[in-house]
């Protein structure tokens, strides 16, 4: 089957390339999406949504953005499913159930961001939602800030209902309040950069981070000493620009190239990203050559599914 899907009632699917992502927030005003193209079709008290393949749709509930990640053939087979014994709602069965915690308070768009960078990575059985900070720091620039953030970190870690997920990972490469979480959390707690970092030193005799600022490039180099790799660092790059221009795609991307070319130049054989989200163009990714680019949340992500579906990751 191709073409448009037709979705039950109040449930929308979008797709990327051969990735289908299923938004799953209600609301009672109706369904909300930005997809040229999508019509609805209205029989009875049942509502249908048909949305061309290759469009994005987006639905943002009230609190959380809530996805699930499905690839097109398995989207297909749901969406052809008869809805109507279902109450006209497509049920879909959740396996592995993971809690992001954002390490700073976002804005709405911040939050969308980093639910949907996650989403686009998630298995098929995997479901993620990314938590906003109720009070935290708003970036991680001094030593205060990521106080604040392991403080708020810790306490959203806490806060968190085993019977609703079953591991938590800190989007935070800096693995904020890791180890007190891993000791006192009710459920397995992963930090990106201590799931990244054994990895790397399996493909690469030395690597280089790559960071936005001077003093994260320090904190990922304590934190590399720490974990055992600090032999293995040849260089910890700062791209030298704020957090509001990292949001900036031509700034990001030209500064970025930038430092990857200085890295290989220092002789790393793998970059290792300061940050868990950042999305890399093509044109960053061809600076690189073929040389391995990290980017530590995805690579945690990952690293956490292969634990669930193998049946080692227990609480």
């Amino acid at each position: 089957m191709s073409g448009d899907v037709a979705l039950g009632h109040h449930r929308i699917l979008c797709f990327q390339q051969d990735l289908a992502i299923v938004i799953g927030e209600y609301r009672s005003e109706g369904i909300i999406t930005g997809c040229r193209g999508a019509r609805r079709d209205l029989k009875g008290s049942s509502e249908q949504l048909f949305i061309p393949r290759g469009k994005l749709v987006c639905h943002f509930g009230r609190d959380q953005l809530y996805t699930i990640s499905y690839r097109w053939n398995d989207a297909v087979q749901l969406a052809t499913r008869d809805a109507a014994s279902q109450g006209g709602r497509m049920s879909i069965a959740m396996t592995f159930r993971v809690k992001i915690i954002s390490p700073i308070k976002v804005d709405e768009a911040d939050l969308r961001r980093r639910q949907i960078r996650y989403a686009e990575h998630a298995a098929i059985d995997t479901r993620v939602q990314v938590f906003n900070l109720e009070e935290g720091p708003t970036s991680l620039d001094t030593p205060g800030d990521l106080l604040f953030c392991e403080h708020a970190v810790f306490l959203e870690g806490l806060n968190t209902d085993p019977d609703e997920f079953d591991a938590i990972l800190i989007d935070c490469v800096f693995d904020p309040a890791l180890e007190p979480l891993r000791e006192q959390a009710p459920i397995a707690t992963f930090g990106p950069m201590l799931t990244t970092l054994p990895m790397v030193a399996i493909v690469a005799d030395r690597f280089a981070y790559i960071a936005r600022a001077e003093r994260q490039t320090e904190w990922l180099a304590e934190i590399a000493e720490v974990y055992g790799y600090g032999d293995q660092l040849v260089s910890s790059r700062a791209l030298g620009i704020s957090y509001q221009e990292s949001r900036k795609p031509k700034i990001f991307d030209d500064t970025m190239s930038r430092q990857i070319e200085g890295a290989i130049t220092d002789g790393a054989g793998a970059v290792v990203m300061g940050s868990t989200t950042m999305a890399l163009s093509d044109k960053v990714k061809n600076s690189a050559g073929t040389m391995p680019l990290f980017l530590p949340g995805m690579v945690a992500l990952r690293a956490m599914e292969h634990l669930w579906s193998d049946g080692l990751l227990s609480r």
